[in-house]
């Protein structure tokens, strides 16, 4: 946000967005993710915060990372887990929309993993549970309903972790831009290995200028 005009517009325009989605409370969502994109404009350069754009408009990837939250029905999910979170422009996002979902933060920085506890603490977001370490060091056993990624690695990499700590049935959910369908190929025989099927490849626009973004959906057998 680099004027107080700015980011009226940008909460306004996250309000509009969640209104047309249909849920509930959007103003005050609304109001936390607009202060979400403001933590992460002044906190950028410290946590070394590097995501495509952030930059120049952090509002942009909150409204991109809805795409996900959307995906499963709210009442599918009681658990889930952003592998890799990075500032959280994912799972914060999602914390703050389903805030009926308990979100697990996975992240090896221990300044971006500060950050998001901060962004936690700071928005009162009381189901949002940082865990500064890498996804290896989750149990087997964890047992979530979604886990999801943005900008975390290639799908071969990335599947098998979040695999591991699904429960029968539970969704992986992964936010790609272009080139998705060819990773999905390359990647089958890994992701069945895994113990999943790859269910489909949702192709959407978010956004501003309305950029393409595609969720490649894993479900674990």
């Amino acid at each position: 946000m680099q004027d107080l005009r700015d980011a009226g517009e940008a909460e306004a325009e996250l309000e509009a967005k969640l209104k047309r989605m249909g849920l509930e409370g959007e103003k005050e969502k609304a109001e936390k993710l607009a202060g979400f994109a403001d933590l992460l404009g002044k906190r950028r350069k410290w946590a070394s915060l590097a995501s495509a754009g952030l930059a120049s408009d952090p509002a942009c990837g909150i409204l991109e990372s809805l795409a996900v939250a959307m995906y499963p029905p709210e009442s599918s999910v009681a658990r889930a887990v952003d592998i890799g979170s990075g500032g959280g422009l994912l799972g914060i996002t999602v914390a703050i929309v389903r805030e009926r979902w308990h979100m697990t933060l996975v992240e090896a920085s221990r300044r971006k993993s500060a950050f998001l506890a901060e962004v936690a603490g700071t928005l009162s977001l009381s189901n949002v549970e940082v865990f500064p370490g890498r996804a290896e060091g989750l149990r087997d056993d964890e047992g979530f309903d979604l886990a999801m990624t943005r900008a975390a690695g290639a799908m071969g990499v990335t599947a098998p972790l979040a695999l591991r700590l699904l429960k029968s049935g539970g969704l992986y959910v992964a936010l790609k831009g272009a080139g998705a369908a060819r990773e999905v190929e390359e990647a089958a025989a890994v992701i069945e290995a895994a113990g999943g099927r790859t269910r489909e490849v949702v192709t959407g626009a978010a956004a501003r200028g309305e950029r393409a973004v595609l969720l490649v959906v894993v479900e674990k057998l």
